[in-house]
């Protein structure tokens, strides 16, 4: 697991990604549809994560073809990694765990998936885990460490670590802020 969590999280924390104002207005949009409980919610949340994903390729890219050439994972194994990632967000998940569920060898897959995506594996996970995270901290009663441990994280200080460095803020800070601010969507953020 150390070598899966080894991996640098620069890409993940571009300043550009905080900087863009189409980035946050698709984030915080998620984080709103994330509390739908209609038929095509999850439909519509899921579009949205991948708008996200893909303004954040975007972002990467700097215009050229991301990730080099060749296609990266096939459709149909990368929606089965992303399945994958999302039904285990909670459990520690190493790069083995998702290559193997792949069908794929560790590094095989690690250069595949960050040709498909434009993020390595550890990176993609870090988002949805703070997608997730973000989501549960819009709910008062849901104390902190509570939320750090069941979006996979081992401890809250590490939670709040990788928190402040991907929003300037601690988790208890962004809460605060979202509370006061009432609806982000309609506050224009």
């Amino acid at each position: 697991m150390s070598e899966f969590q080894s991996a640098s999280d620069r890409e993940l924390f571009d300043p550009a990604f905080s900087a863009d104002s189409i980035m946050g207005k698709l984030a915080w949009t998620l984080l709103e549809a994330n509390g739908l409980h209609g038929p095509f919610s999850g439909l519509y949340c899921e579009s949205l994560a991948m708008a996200v994903l893909a303004r954040a390729m975007e972002l990467k890219s700097d215009g050229s073809e991301v990730g080099g050439s060749g296609a990266g994972l096939l459709p149909w194994r990368l929606r089965r990694t992303f399945e994958y990632m999302e039904e285990n967000l909670s459990e520690p998940i190493t790069l083995n765990d998702i290559a193997e569920h792949a069908g794929l060898s560790r590094m095989h897959f690690a250069a595949q998936f960050k040709r498909a995506t434009g993020l390595s594996p550890h990176s993609f996970l870090t988002v949805k885990r703070l997608e997730m995270a973000n989501a549960m901290l819009l709910d008062e009663e849901i104390p902190i460490v509570q939320i750090a441990l069941s979006v996979g994280f081992h401890s809250q200080a590490h939670f709040t670590s990788v928190f402040r460095k991907s929003t300037g803020t601690t988790p208890a800070q962004w809460r605060k802020q979202a509370a006061h601010a009432g609806s982000p969507v309609a506050t224009g953020v």
